[in-house]
């Protein structure tokens, strides 16, 4: 499942507004285990809701970082970004048992 988690008028560590889209490749594992909770989690769900639950949450993810960093972190340390985005989904992802993949913000904007 590809993503396009976007946020919004987001203000960065020193205040600065900014509007940020990535990219994000989702699935769910296929280990047994945790295949077995992401059936208890989703199972009779539309693939809409599964979709909605999982952009909600790492667009969430995303604004809480953003708030951490500068504008020039963002922009400049697009690596760390993207990495620091990937450790604070550690633990959502096991819950939902979603794989991510996460991409270089695409869109960097700032607003009036």
């Amino acid at each position: 499942m590809t993503l396009t988690p976007k946020c919004v008028n987001v203000e960065t560590s020193e205040g600065v507004p900014l509007t940020v889209t990535c990219i994000a490749q989702c699935k769910i594992m296929n280990e047994k285990e945790l295949l077995t909770i992401a059936c208890e989690q989703f199972l009779g769900k539309t693939v809409e809701h599964i979709h909605q639950v999982v952009l909600l949450t790492l667009e969430g993810h995303l604004r809480a970082i953003l708030g951490t960093m500068t504008v020039e972190e963002i922009y400049r340390e697009r690596d760390q970004f993207a990495q620091l985005v990937r450790e604070v989904v550690v633990f959502f992802a096991f819950c939902l048992n979603y794989f991510l993949f996460m991409s270089f913000p695409t869109c960097l904007g700032g607003h009036q």
